[in-house]
């Protein structure tokens, strides 16, 4: 449980990180072992790319969410193994915000549809024009009164 959480394993990298280095620093002032302090330096440097890729981690996914949004790509969702770590917690809300955006879009569908039919069967000549000069919408009863007046 404990050992799944982004935050634990951040915390023990973290300390073995600065156990390392300063085991490191130590073997340099105090001791004349070259090939260990360059295998602590080496495990230190692997420690920081690992650290780095774990907290990457959380950027892409975050990334991936945020570019969702950005296009309007709400089929998006992100794989959740369990409900213990803080990273699969993040992913369970992500994917409840893009089901809510799913909802969102599909009841202003709706609505959409509704009213472009409303508009298609009322008796009054209906037509919207787009800022540039192009027709946006023409209802059934302003076509009628075209074809009539011709």
């Amino acid at each position: 449980m404990a050992f799944n959480s982004f935050r634990f394993n951040l915390i023990v990298r973290i300390l073995l990180l600065t156990t390392t280095l300063f085991v490191f620093v130590y073997l340099l002032v105090n001791t004349q072992l070259a090939f260990t302090m360059v295998l602590l330096a080496a495990l230190a440097l692997v420690q920081i790319i690992l650290l780095v890729k774990h907290v990457d981690k959380t950027n892409r996914l975050l990334n991936s969410f945020v570019q969702s949004i950005r296009y309007s790509d709400f089929s998006r969702t992100f794989q959740v193994e369990s409900t213990d770590s803080s990273l699969n917690k993040l992913k369970t809300t992500l994917n409840e915000v893009i089901q809510d955006f799913q909802t969102v879009r599909a009841e202003k569908e709706e609505s959409y549809h509704y009213l472009q039919t409303v508009i298609q069967h009322i008796g009054i000549a209906l037509i919207a024009y787009q800022r540039d000069g192009s027709v946006e919408l023409i209802n059934n009863a302003t076509k009628k009164l075209f074809k009539s007046g011709t």
